[in-house]
């Protein structure tokens, strides 16, 4: 008998890494956002003084 992953197990996994993805895409998209922003800003006081 070979072990092989029940097809429901499969998208078990499937799901998490999928979710996992999402998670951490959002996050990147937040991080770049806020980088983008700090970029805006430092340039702004840059042309202030």
């Amino acid at each position: 008998m070979t072990l092989s992953p029940s097809p429901q197990s499969e998208q078990i996994i499937i799901f998490v890494s999928w979710y996992l993805l999402t998670r951490v895409e959002s996050k990147m998209e937040a991080l770049t956002f806020s980088i983008a922003d700090m970029t805006h800003a430092i340039h702004g006081w840059e042309k202030e003084t």
